[in-house]
Protein backbone atom coordinates (compact mmCIF):
# COMPACT_ATOMS: atom_id res chain seq x y z
CA UNK A 1 0.00 0.00 0.00
CA UNK A 2 1.25 3.55 -0.30
CA UNK A 3 1.18 4.05 3.65
CA UNK A 4 3.45 1.16 3.78
CA UNK A 5 5.94 2.57 1.39
CA UNK A 6 6.17 5.99 2.97
CA UNK A 7 6.89 4.05 5.86
CA UNK A 8 9.69 2.04 4.47
CA UNK A 9 10.78 5.31 2.60
CA UNK A 10 11.05 7.16 6.30
CA UNK A 11 13.43 4.80 7.85
CA UNK A 12 15.70 4.35 4.63
CA UNK A 13 15.66 8.39 4.67
CA UNK A 14 16.58 8.42 8.38
CA UNK A 15 19.24 5.46 8.23
CA UNK A 16 21.24 7.69 4.97
CA UNK A 17 21.08 10.61 7.33
CA UNK A 18 22.42 8.76 10.20
CA UNK A 19 25.27 7.48 7.96
CA UNK A 20 26.27 10.59 6.69
CA UNK A 21 26.27 12.00 9.94
CA UNK A 22 28.36 9.37 11.16
CA UNK A 23 26.22 8.07 13.61
CA UNK A 24 24.18 4.33 14.00
CA UNK A 25 20.65 3.65 13.86
CA UNK A 26 19.68 0.62 15.89
CA UNK A 27 16.09 -0.73 15.38
CA UNK A 28 14.43 -3.19 18.02
CA UNK A 29 11.32 -4.73 17.31
CA UNK A 30 8.44 -7.09 19.51
CA UNK A 31 5.56 -8.30 18.31
CA UNK A 32 2.77 -6.61 19.75
CA UNK A 33 4.73 -4.46 21.54
CA UNK A 34 6.36 -1.79 19.16
CA UNK A 35 9.41 -0.77 17.87
CA UNK A 36 12.06 1.33 19.67
CA UNK A 37 14.15 3.30 17.03
CA UNK A 38 17.59 4.77 18.43
CA UNK A 39 19.30 7.37 16.52
CA UNK A 40 23.33 7.54 17.99
CA UNK A 41 25.14 10.75 16.61
CA UNK A 42 28.48 11.76 17.53
CA UNK A 43 29.46 15.28 18.73
CA UNK A 44 28.39 18.16 16.34
CA UNK A 45 30.48 18.28 13.08
CA UNK A 46 31.25 21.57 13.57
CA UNK A 47 34.03 20.19 16.16
CA UNK A 48 35.48 17.97 14.20
CA UNK A 49 38.78 19.43 11.78
CA UNK A 50 39.43 19.13 8.65
CA UNK A 51 42.77 18.31 8.03
CA UNK A 52 42.68 19.47 4.49
CA UNK A 53 39.84 19.73 1.77
CA UNK A 54 40.83 17.29 -0.35
CA UNK A 55 40.40 14.63 3.12
CA UNK A 56 36.86 16.96 3.18
CA UNK A 57 36.09 16.13 -0.26
CA UNK A 58 36.99 12.36 -0.16
CA UNK A 59 34.73 11.86 3.79
CA UNK A 60 31.72 13.83 1.70
CA UNK A 61 31.92 10.69 -1.10
CA UNK A 62 32.73 8.19 1.31
CA UNK A 63 30.75 8.28 4.53
CA UNK A 64 32.07 5.21 5.94
CA UNK A 65 35.97 7.15 5.97
CA UNK A 66 33.69 9.85 7.89
CA UNK A 67 32.49 7.99 9.94
CA UNK A 68 35.73 5.96 11.18
CA UNK A 69 37.33 9.38 11.32
CA UNK A 70 34.77 10.98 13.71
CA UNK A 71 34.47 7.21 15.98
CA UNK A 72 38.59 7.32 16.04
CA UNK A 73 38.46 10.96 17.10
CA UNK A 74 35.67 10.24 19.76
CA UNK A 75 38.00 7.21 20.88
CA UNK A 76 41.26 9.36 21.10
CA UNK A 77 39.17 12.34 23.68
CA UNK A 78 38.27 9.16 25.30
CA UNK A 79 41.09 8.07 26.70
CA UNK A 80 42.75 12.08 27.05
CA UNK A 81 39.95 12.29 29.39
CA UNK A 82 40.92 8.77 31.35
CA UNK A 83 44.19 10.00 31.19
CA UNK A 84 43.62 13.42 32.97
CA UNK A 85 40.91 11.96 35.46
CA UNK A 86 42.34 8.38 36.34
CA UNK A 87 43.08 9.36 39.41
CA UNK A 88 38.94 10.17 40.72
CA UNK A 89 35.90 8.36 40.70
CA UNK A 90 34.19 9.01 37.22
CA UNK A 91 31.21 7.44 35.45
CA UNK A 92 30.56 6.35 31.59
CA UNK A 93 27.44 8.85 32.06
CA UNK A 94 30.64 11.88 33.17
CA UNK A 95 32.64 10.33 30.03
CA UNK A 96 30.08 10.32 28.05
CA UNK A 97 28.34 14.11 28.98
CA UNK A 98 32.52 15.44 28.48
CA UNK A 99 32.32 13.98 24.72
CA UNK A 100 28.92 15.05 24.11
CA UNK A 101 27.25 11.52 23.30
CA UNK A 102 25.20 9.06 25.42
CA UNK A 103 26.95 6.53 27.63
CA UNK A 104 25.98 3.14 25.16
CA UNK A 105 27.25 4.92 22.32
CA UNK A 106 30.78 6.10 24.20
CA UNK A 107 30.98 2.45 25.40
CA UNK A 108 29.82 1.03 21.65
CA UNK A 109 32.16 3.01 19.89
CA UNK A 110 35.09 2.24 22.11
CA UNK A 111 34.79 -1.00 21.86
CA UNK A 112 34.34 -1.27 18.12
CA UNK A 113 37.13 0.79 17.76
CA UNK A 114 39.68 -0.84 20.40
CA UNK A 115 38.40 -4.17 20.76
CA UNK A 116 38.31 -3.63 24.30
CA UNK A 117 35.51 -2.99 27.06
CA UNK A 118 35.15 0.93 27.93
CA UNK A 119 35.53 0.10 31.58
CA UNK A 120 38.43 -2.67 31.10
CA UNK A 121 40.47 -0.18 29.36
CA UNK A 122 40.18 2.01 32.91
CA UNK A 123 41.47 -1.04 34.92
CA UNK A 124 44.57 -1.45 32.59
CA UNK A 125 45.15 2.20 32.49
CA UNK A 126 44.85 2.51 36.23
CA UNK A 127 46.91 -0.79 36.96
CA UNK A 128 49.64 0.38 34.84
CA UNK A 129 49.96 3.75 37.17
CA UNK A 130 49.24 1.52 39.97
CA UNK A 131 52.54 -0.16 38.99
CA UNK A 132 54.69 2.55 38.30
CA UNK A 133 54.04 4.01 41.74
CA UNK A 134 54.65 0.60 43.25
CA UNK A 135 58.22 0.12 41.90
CA UNK A 136 58.52 3.70 42.17
CA UNK A 137 57.11 5.02 45.55
CA UNK A 138 56.95 4.57 48.86
CA UNK A 139 53.08 4.63 48.89
CA UNK A 140 51.41 1.57 51.22
CA UNK A 141 49.40 -0.85 48.78
CA UNK A 142 46.38 0.79 49.67
CA UNK A 143 47.46 4.32 49.02
CA UNK A 144 48.35 3.47 45.58
CA UNK A 145 44.64 1.71 45.87
CA UNK A 146 43.07 5.84 46.01
CA UNK A 147 45.70 7.21 44.37
CA UNK A 148 45.30 5.45 40.84
CA UNK A 149 41.51 5.80 41.74
CA UNK A 150 40.10 2.46 43.45
CA UNK A 151 37.92 3.59 46.36
CA UNK A 152 38.29 0.01 47.75
CA UNK A 153 41.60 -1.64 48.25
CA UNK A 154 40.40 -4.92 48.14
CA UNK A 155 38.61 -4.40 44.62
CA UNK A 156 42.18 -2.70 43.84
CA UNK A 157 43.77 -6.10 44.59
CA UNK A 158 41.69 -7.87 42.53
CA UNK A 159 41.86 -6.24 39.46
CA UNK A 160 45.78 -5.79 40.14
CA UNK A 161 46.47 -9.69 40.38
CA UNK A 162 43.74 -10.17 37.10
CA UNK A 163 45.91 -7.96 35.04
CA UNK A 164 49.57 -8.88 36.33
CA UNK A 165 48.77 -12.18 37.58
CA UNK A 166 50.01 -11.58 41.42
CA UNK A 167 49.47 -9.14 44.04
CA UNK A 168 50.57 -6.17 44.71
CA UNK A 169 52.80 -6.45 47.16
CA UNK A 170 54.18 -9.25 45.09
CA UNK A 171 54.44 -7.27 42.76
CA UNK A 172 56.52 -4.66 44.67
CA UNK A 173 58.72 -7.20 45.78
CA UNK A 174 59.49 -8.79 42.41
CA UNK A 175 60.53 -5.32 41.47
Amino acid sequence: TAEESSQGLGLAIAYHLVQLHGGELTIESEPGHGTVCQIYLPQAMADVEASSKETLSLESINPRRQRDRVAGQLVEKTREFIANNYASAFTREQIAAELGVSPAYVSRIFRQQCGIALWDYVNEYRIARACDLLKHSDLTVTEVAFTVGFNDPGYFSRIFRKETGQSPAAFRSAG
